[in-house]
């Protein structure tokens, strides 16, 4: 990677498979990838799935995910325990870096993410849970001065027609339009009343609701939400209207 900056440095698709979206958006000539790559249309349209994850499985999933990763995931996106053993897996083995990458955006906040992820370390689920879920909060209000989990204070995405746009557009989507408040750790009282009893929900934590809450599973699907809103808010700001 270090020494390719045009798609066509790269022979094949699976070397692109070896890059992130992050990564991949930083190539020359993404615009040509359709011509470039012949699966590569079908593989956009199987990112529709990724807010179909948040929706249904309270996982987020970050640009900065390898490719082969994204696929058994598309693969299996009906199936919830294997959507469960996958991100569990990939968030318990990546941790260390995607909270290295948090420290980089955001120095100010490093002291209680920090405490945060040691809490999460040392099997302190209730301390992580609860610090990540105040620095989602943070984070949104600090970029976009406006709060993640409130539905009115977010706009509709406005995006070019290309290639970028379109991809980018399927990680921000369970922000915005109708999958907004839809993802179960957004939910208002009126949908958890159906709710199955493994949901997280910041509400529900935040203001003693519940006190059942303190897994591994819970603390890392709301590090999952803290890491794709740290990759994915810079870009909605400098690139949605009306914000």
């Amino acid at each position: 990677m270090k020494n390719k900056k045009h798609i066509n440095d790269f022979n094949n698709i699976s070397e692109l498979e070896n890059l992130s979206i992050t990564e991949l958006k930083k190539l020359e000539g993404t615009e040509y990838l359709i011509n470039a790559m012949q699966a590569l249309e079908k593989f956009i349209k199987e990112f529709e799935k990724i807010p179909i994850i948040s929706t249904h499985y309270n996982w987020f999933i970050p640009p900065s995910m390898k490719i082969s990763i994204l696929k058994k995931i598309f693969k299996n996106y009906e199936n919830e325990i294997e959507i469960n053993e996958i991100c569990m897996k990939y968030y318990k083995e990546n941790i260390n870096v995607l909270i290295d990458e948090i420290f980089k955006k955001y120095p100010q906040r490093k002291n209680i993410i920090y405490e945060g992820y040691q809490a999460h370390l040392n099997k302190n689920f209730y301390s992580s849970i609860i610090i990540f879920l105040t620095q989602i909060d943070g984070i949104s209000n600090e970029l976009m001065s406006k709060n993640f989990f409130q539905k009115r204070e977010w706009q509709k995405l406005n995006l070019n027609d290309d290639i970028k746009s379109k991809v980018a557009y399927f990680f921000l989507k369970s922000y915005f339009d109708d999958y907004n408040n839809e993802a179960p750790i957004k939910h208002s009282l009126g949908k958890r009343k159906n709710w199955k009893t493994s949901y997280i929900n910041r509400h529900q934590v935040l203001h003693g609701e519940i006190l059942d809450f303190n897994t591994e599973e819970n603390s890392l699907k709301v590090f999952s939400l803290l890491v794709s809103l740290a990759e994915n808010l810079e870009w909605i700001k400098n690139n949605c209207i009306d914000l």
